[in-house]
């Protein structure tokens, strides 16, 4: 076989191998995602009483930093792209509860805080960060009765946020 030959042959073989390897096909090693627990029978309470890392999570995220035209780092205020908007929408009507919907936040594989989606016609507190889902612009707020850290300013939460290039100062 001329050098030619070979050498074109394994070209072949090893460039699909070179490319990959300079691809990052793992889009959520630093990606922010929300996602609701496996089982939507699990109340936000009693979700509160388990270990953040136990909880289980659904198969994929209910929203990440894609469905995101632009988060507003100080207020933790959020515009949605259409998918978003929809699945607000669709949470809205058919997940509403007076006790919350238990959601996880996510950066990466790492798991950052437990939270809740809440709808203003509740007559109970949320007793942790939560998301009203009745604003135009959802806004991701602090605990009103929790005397822990904010964990919604992580810097962990910024830096993803920033690099999928929908945070704004």
């Amino acid at each position: 076989m001329s050098y030619a030959i070979r050498l074109f042959v394994l070209c072949v073989l090893l460039l699909p191998r070179s490319i990959n390897a300079q691809i990052n096909t793992d889009f959520s090693s630093t990606e922010f995602e929300i996602y609701l627990l496996k089982d939507p029978l699990v109340s936000t309470t009693q979700a509160m009483k388990v270990p953040l890392n136990a909880l289980q999570l659904a198969s994929g995220p209910f929203l990440s930093a894609r469905d995101i035209k632009v988060y507003r780092w100080p207020a933790h205020e959020f515009d949605l792209h259409r998918r978003g908007d929809s699945l607000f929408q669709k949470m809205s009507v058919e997940r509403s509860s007076s006790a919350g919907v238990p959601f996880v936040v996510v950066v990466g594989k790492q798991r950052m805080y437990l939270g809740a989606f809440w709808w203003p016609f509740s007559s109970t507190v949320p007793p942790l960060t939560y998301i009203t889902m009745s604003t135009p612009h959802p806004s991701i707020s602090p605990c009103p009765i929790c005397t822990q850290p904010d964990l919604r300013s992580d810097q962990k939460i910024h830096d993803a946020l920033f690099d999928a290039g929908v945070l704004v100062q």
